[in-house]
């Protein structure tokens, strides 16, 4: 198996700087258009609520970060980052302008 490409790992929401106005949602949380203040690039910022971080970090939450490291495909959005704050995490992925949403229908 070829090696994850993800290889940046619990940076700093520092080093992004976020529309605040929301883009997209899903099941478990918002998604905001940001961009990596140190290379320009265009990013989307997928946020995930912890409600009670006592419990640790939710197995689904596990899981997806687990398997988006391993993915690496052209159709496929990619993980670029994954950002942990006290009350949230954040997905750091590749941009795209278009919802599949809008396929979907």
């Amino acid at each position: 198996m070829e090696p994850s490409k993800f290889d940046q790992g619990l940076g700093e929401l520092s080093e992004y700087a976020i529309n605040p106005k929301p883009i997209g949602k899903g099941a478990y949380g918002l998604v905001h258009q940001g961009t990596n203040k140190r290379t320009g690039e265009k990013v989307a910022l997928k946020k995930t609520q912890i409600d009670n971080y006592s419990d640790g970090i939710p197995s689904t939450t596990m899981r997806e970060i687990s398997i988006l490291t391993e993915l690496q495909h052209p159709n496929i959005v990619s993980l670029k980052d994954v950002v942990m704050t006290d009350t949230c995490i954040f997905f750091i992925q590749e941009y795209c302008n278009i919802d599949m949403r809008a396929f979907l229908q």
